[in-house]
């Protein structure tokens, strides 16, 4: 049996081995690794795997991969229920949503349908047990094909539903027809 006197510490769950800073360890035919003055090698951050992911989400993010709110149509029905700054909040959240979540479409048309909807409103607002809840209408196009839907496919009339609680933010909660 070969004796080696550990300057550093390691961990090994392949060798079992562990040796700490001024130990001694036994171990047939092992001698220990010279690392110098490193005093800790428990694992490493990869850094080369973290840079290149950085690097695809910002090239991701920087080249299109996100949904297209550049040239929306945004027009709005006038309201009883709803001040035009509670509908402008509303259409805001839509718009991070789809810029965030909608890669490969177009947003062309977005807007408030009218008190008529107030209905659906009620609908929504006790499914979700909030306070208030909005219904807006789009219309957009696919760009690329997806899973889902072909390139070139537009959709009309496209709900999306939000809610809010004690006059805070509008959250979004779901979409579609």
């Amino acid at each position: 049996m070969k004796r080696a006197k550990a300057r550093f510490e390691i961990r090994s769950t392949r060798k079992r081995l562990t040796a700490r800073r001024g130990t001694t360890i036994f171990q047939a035919g092992y001698t220990a690794p010279d690392f110098g003055d490193a005093t800790s090698v428990k694992g490493s951050f990869d850094v080369k795997r973290f840079l290149s992911i950085f690097f695809i989400i910002f090239i991701c993010v920087i080249f299109g991969a996100c949904g297209d709110v550049s040239n929306v149509d945004i027009h709005n029905e006038t309201s009883k229920i709803f001040s035009q700054d509670d509908i402008t909040a509303a259409e805001k959240v839509v718009l991070n949503e789809f810029k965030i979540n909608w890669s490969g479409c177009t947003l062309k048309k977005l807007y408030y349908p009218g008190d008529d909807w107030s209905g659906d409103f009620e609908h929504w607002r006790q499914f979700y047990n909030a306070d208030q809840a909005i219904v807006l209408l789009s219309d957009y196009d696919v760009d690329v094909d997806s899973p889902t839907a072909k390139a070139g496919t537009t959709y009309s009339d496209w709900d999306w539903v939000l809610v809010r609680n004690n006059g805070e933010d509008w959250e979004f909660k779901t979409c579609g027809y």
